[in-house]
């Protein structure tokens, strides 16, 4: 199979066929490979409408090599067109439940955080980590998915590295591009590696899911997304860079890379979706106000500003030790070193959440309601 090039200034096209990384070869663990991952890699409807970018390298700086991330189906992409087929979900338990609950906030209207119906004036302390200034024009009334990601009320760096310097440029002395094979990247991916993420164990920080119900309903909901979700969540932290020059030469490469950005499309579509439903039931109920985002229990995909990218052998090569030999023992490196690798859900003391006062059951009501 032949995949042929765009050119040196894109990446080659979503592959009708993303399972050709496995197809050219007999190895029996590379066909199980294909059948885990099929329906997973397979291009969804929704990512066949999105227009493809990258980020080109401009060449300069010493000793850089252009590569390729996958941010061209990221929430911060202004030429992303988005499903709306996916923002109402018939199915969903959130869909029905509660549709008819009262309005009863959690506390006065004027404590919300922005405010929910006028902007208002926050001090600053009261509205950490969201950016202070546009706390202060927001309002829940009118934000959205899109406007949370575009005006960056969640400030890059908080749950994720703020990206620095210029994007698309790799120092080499930083990283293993040999170890990205398609022997490496098949032993990989044959471990289910995404099944180290625990979405059972953490318990909702803000809230008791026992005394608020509709908060309790869009958790479930939320779970069993990133259960359905679970190979994207990881790979959102664990995408190793596939310069063009690869995609072109190697099929699978070129393949390998449509797949993974077919799934990291789907779910982000499906995450807003689930977004816009906890915003709609704030607006409904007023049971919770933004910081219901922030809790543990959740979690967010990494921005366009922040840098989520693995470089494979990049923790041993900083330390001066050994290069790893294999993609699974950069991957244990990599992990142990940054416990947002795994959204915090395999060292969940360490959420910056937990160092937020306010947050500690707020949204709980200090009197048990009686029917």
């Amino acid at each position: 199979r032949v995949v042929p090039p765009d050119g040196p200034s894109s990446p080659p096209p979503d592959s009708a066929e993303p399972d050709a990384i496995f197809e050219d070869s007999d190895d029996e663990r590379l066909q199980v490979a294909l059948a885990r991952s099929r329906s997973d890699a397979r291009p969804r409807a929704g990512a066949r409408r999105r227009s493809s970018s990258s980020v080109p390298g401009d060449g300069s700086g010493s000793g850089a090599i252009p590569i390729v991330l996958d941010r061209s189906d990221e929430i911060g992409d202004a030429t992303e067109s988005v499903s709306t087929e996916s923002l109402a979900d018939p199915a969903s338990p959130g869909a029905s439940a509660g549709a008819t609950a009262a309005f009863r906030p959690f506390a006065p209207v004027s404590d919300f955080v922005p405010g929910l119906h006028q902007s208002r004036d926050i001090p600053r302390s009261d509205v950490v980590p969201w950016e202070p200034a546009q706390s202060r024009v927001l309002t829940l009334d009118t934000i959205t998915p899109r406007i949370l990601i575009n005006q960056k009320v969640l400030p890059p760096g908080w749950l994720f590295p703020k990206r620095t310097g210029r994007a698309g440029q790799l120092d080499p002395a930083l990283c293993l591009p040999e170890l990205i094979t398609e022997r490496n990247v098949t032993d990989l991916y044959l471990d289910n590696p995404w099944e180290v993420l625990d979405f059972d164990s953490i318990q909702p920080l803000t809230f008791d899911p026992d005394r608020c119900p509709p908060l309790a309903t869009i958790t479930d909901e939320f779970l069993a997304l990133a259960k359905d979700q679970k190979q994207a969540i990881w790979e959102s932290t664990h995408s190793f860079p596939i310069p063009r020059s690869k995609q072109t030469a190697e099929p699978w490469a070129a393949s390998f890379y449509s797949g993974r950005k077919n799934r990291s499309s789907h779910a982000r579509e499906k995450f807003r979706a689930w977004e816009d439903r906890v915003f709609e039931l704030i607006r409904r109920t007023g049971c919770c106000d933004l910081d219901i985002l922030l809790d543990p229990v959740f979690l967010r995909f990494p921005q366009q500003s922040e840098e989520a990218t693995w470089f494979p052998g990049r923790e041993a090569l900083a330390e001066g030790r050994t290069a790893p030999k294999s993609l699974r023992s950069a991957l244990r490196d990599c992990d142990q070193a940054s416990a947002w690798r795994n959204h915090y859900r395999t060292n969940p003391s360490s959420h910056p959440a937990l160092k937020i006062r306010r947050l500690r059951l707020k949204f709980t009501p200090s009197v048990p309601s009686t029917p």
